[in-house]
């Protein structure tokens, strides 16, 4: 096996791996850190492009690695926010901040419903993804959640004939 085949074959993961590299360098940037995930994203497509385009740039290669790619990120995106939208791994690590343990009605008072929606509403308005115009929130941040939102939406209703949303 030559180098070529060899560099173009671990392409999608040395990409993973720049977007990783870049997603941890930009957090620590302070106007960049809000816009570090999407921004470790894309330049770790453009280091795929670059590795695929030197090791010959086959069109079949390049769509190929691109989807692996996409989808190596989309797991490490969503691998990234477990720990800031699970609920489970919170409510773990408030037990595990908790010597004695908790009883269910001090776990109830922590995550009942309208503090529940207070931290994430807080957490969403501090990371700038929303702002709040009075009583009202809306969205923030440019295009970018909007999109991924639709496209998300898009994907569940084309797969699983379904829109994901909870009535």
């Amino acid at each position: 096996m030559t180098i070529i085949p060899l560099v173009s074959a671990l392409a999608p993961l040395a990409a993973l791996f720049a977007n990783a590299v870049f997603h941890v360098f930009f957090s620590r940037v302070g106007k960049l850190r809000r816009n570090a995930l999407p921004l470790g994203a894309f330049l770790g497509l453009v280091i795929l492009a670059c590795l695929d385009l030197g090791a010959g740039g086959n069109p079949e290669r390049i769509l190929t690695d691109g989807a692996i790619y996409v989808l190596f990120s989309y797991c490490y995106y969503h691998f990234n926010n477990l720990g800031e939208t699970a609920r489970r791994v919170r409510i773990l690590r408030e037990l595990s901040n908790a010597p004695i343990g908790l009883t269910s009605a001090e776990l109830l008072a922590c995550y009942n419903a309208g503090e529940v929606l207070d931290r994430r509403l807080r957490r969403l308005e501090e990371s700038g993804q929303l702002a709040r115009k009075g009583a009202v929130y809306v969205v923030a941040g440019g295009a970018f959640l909007p999109a991924i939102a639709g496209a998300m939406h898009f994907l569940k209703r084309l797969l699983f004939r379904r829109t994901g949303r909870r009535t």
